[in-house]
């Protein structure tokens, strides 16, 4: 049976938590390390709505990219997302600047979206292939065309 700790693990091999910028709070934030997980939802930000349908669909986790514990806790109240996970005891991990700065993150498909440059390497991330619409298989760049057929990307912006 897999566990929370074992699902941190995880996350942690594919976006490093000690990657995460200085000022985030990305981990596990609450609950059991132990507890099994047989489901986990998933979410942007973990709203105490958010608590109730993952405990609706069965689940003992919920995944976040926006943590929900960002700055220190004067207090939890009845109805907070924090307090809704520990009176329903569902975990939560949240992978906020460590998952943006993965390889294959955040960053890589907004900057990829952004570029519009159709174009990786077969070494980069899945991620950069699936967006793609051509894969290079070496780092040869003599078969190339050369512009007028190709657009040069600086800075994010298109230039012929």
């Amino acid at each position: 049976m897999t566990t929370v700790k074992e699902l941190f693990s995880f996350i942690d091999s594919l976006a490093p938590f000690d990657a995460q910028e200085p000022w985030d709070n990305s981990g596990f934030l609450v609950g059991d390390e132990n507890r099994v997980v047989t489901k986990a939802a998933l979410a942007l930000d973990i709203t105490p709505d958010a608590v109730k349908q993952a405990e609706s669909a069965g689940a003992q986790l919920i995944i976040s990219h926006h943590p929900v514990i960002f700055h220190p806790l004067r207090s939890v109240y009845e109805g907070s997302a924090v307090h809704e996970l520990i009176k329903r005891g569902i975990s939560a991990i949240c992978a906020h600047t460590c998952f943006d700065s993965a390889a294959g993150g955040v960053n890589d498909v907004l900057a990829l979206k952004e570029a519009d440059c159709s174009v990786a390497m077969a070494s980069g991330s899945e991620v950069a292939a699936h967006a793609s619409h051509i894969v290079l298989l070496d780092s040869d760049f003599s078969s190339m065309p050369s512009p007028p057929c190709c657009i040069w990307i600086t800075t994010g912006r298109r230039e012929s």
